[in-house]
């Protein structure tokens, strides 16, 4: 099985090589969607990447579209990959986690 940590971002050179591999337009869009699917995720949500991206050839693009996530993420959400870089997570925020603890009880009256 192919080790999908070699995918990992480790510049942004690779925006230019896939757009002029791909085109603009397909770059955009494959670049969009992979964007949206993990920005949708709710807190403590995952993927599988292998499950999501099938072609092993679109890896590469995959991986680093959802390592501009990590470094660039909508307000209040955080991500991160696990070490193999197979599965692509949501974490809750701190102001998420504070919101659960301190959510208020509703009291229940026993008649």
């Amino acid at each position: 099985m192919d080790d999908l940590t070699k995918y990992r971002l480790e510049n942004f050179d690779w925006c230019k090589k896939h757009r002029e591999k791909m085109g603009a337009e397909k770059f955009i869009e494959f670049t969009d969607a992979a964007y949206r699917l993990g920005a949708d995720l709710n807190p403590g949500s995952f993927f599988r990447v292998r499950e999501w991206c099938k072609k092993p050839e679109n890896y590469d693009l995959f991986i680093k579209s959802l390592c501009y996530l990590i470094l660039y993420p909508p307000p209040g959400a955080a991500f991160l990959f696990s070490d193999d870089y197979e599965i692509f997570r949501r974490v809750p925020t701190y102001e998420e986690v504070t919101q659960l603890i301190h959510k208020p009880i509703k009291k229940t009256t026993n008649k």
